[in-house]
């Protein structure tokens, strides 16, 4: 910081070096106190921004988060409802296709008794014939 604030050539001869570079020190003494006094004012507002700041963000945070979980449990709601949905599709979807599958099993049943019976009507009619 020295010779920051320097006066005049002039200032100098007709005051004297000594009354000079006093002024100047204490320009210099003023600037270095103003420039401490600056900064510390600047500290102390920048950190009551950052608390300020890390407030609003906290705040936001938890709303953040109370939307985000109630919302999650919203869409577990529906999720669980549109699984029981599924299920009782599915569950009536296999209700359908056993009464199909019985009904065409009794179908086959009924032509396989038909052609047994034929089978051993004409497997007997030739044993009768043949004697």
């Amino acid at each position: 910081m020295a010779g920051l604030f320097r006066l005049s050539r002039k200032f100098h001869e007709t005051f004297g070096d000594d009354l000079a570079g006093e002024i100047e020190g204490g320009f210099e003494r003023v600037d270095a106190l103003n420039s401490t006094a600056l900064r510390e004012l600047f500290e102390v507002r920048l950190d009551q921004r950052f608390s300020e700041f890390r407030v609003q963000i906290d705040r936001q945070f938890v709303e953040f988060r109370s939307d985000f979980d109630r919302r999650l449990v919203e869409l577990k709601a529906e999720l669980r409802q549109e699984v029981a949905g599924v299920r009782q599709e599915l569950a009536e979807f296999r209700g359908e296709i056993r009464g199909e599958l019985k009904a065409g099993l009794a179908t086959i049943e009924a032509r396989v008794v038909r052609w047994v019976f034929l089978f051993w009507l004409g497997t007997i009619g030739i044993s009768i014939l043949q004697k």
